[in-house]
């Protein structure tokens, strides 16, 4: 009887989940995420809130992900001024998708390739899918951008670039709208010193 029920509570939760994404994105990460998310919201019902939802919550929808890309100590170290945000930066092979809840950021559902499978590894970062949403309301994609997001691992910041303004603006992710976005020279040197204080410990 215990088993019949978490199948139906399995199913339920299912048919709650909603998927609005692009044809960028690669079938196997979206197939991945729509299947992955209905089991973590399964084994979260009695703690939602420590994962960015509410108690009351229903009707889950998958947003548009973000492709994470990095920026590693060598590609930092091998910076010349005038290069641009995708000469330094690398993808990491992670999918972030916001998951939302009546329009609003929630949380966000990791998916990424493991044993060459895609698989959705875990649910969680409500801070930042907040802030993710400000940037997508700041620079939307019916308006044509494409923020992309980029991690710093050693210096634990993140930073988004909108590559439909220019080739050189990456800004660091705050709680605040980002309408005003910051040179790629100038953050560069920010993060070197981050860095190397970060691999000196």
């Amino acid at each position: 009887m215990r088993i019949i029920k978490k199948i139906q509570l399995f199913l339920f939760l299912l048919a709650m989940v909603n998927i609005c994404v692009g044809n960028t994105v690669p079938s196997e990460v979206v197939d991945a995420a729509n299947k992955g998310l209905p089991g973590f919201l399964q084994t979260i019902t009695s703690k939602k809130a420590n994962y960015g939802f509410k108690s009351s919550d229903q009707n889950f929808v998958l947003a548009e992900p973000f492709e994470l890309h990095m920026i590693t100590p060598k590609a930092l170290s091998c910076f010349k001024p005038g290069d641009t945000v995708s000469k330094i930066v690398s993808k990491t092979g992670i999918w972030l998708f916001p998951v939302l809840v009546n329009g609003e950021y929630r949380s966000i559902l990791t998916v990424d390739k493991m044993n060459n499978s895609w698989k959705a590894v875990s649910l969680g970062r409500a801070p930042l899918a907040r802030k993710l949403q400000l940037i997508r309301q700041t620079w939307p994609i019916s308006k044509g951008y494409h923020p992309q997001l980029i991690v710093v691992y050693q210096a634990t910041k993140y930073f988004f670039h909108v590559p439909e303004v220019d080739s050189t603006n990456i800004t660091l992710i705050s709680s605040k709208e980002n309408k005003n976005l910051e040179n790629l020279n100038s953050t560069v040197g920010k993060l070197n010193q981050q860095v190397s204080s970060a691999i000196a410990k």
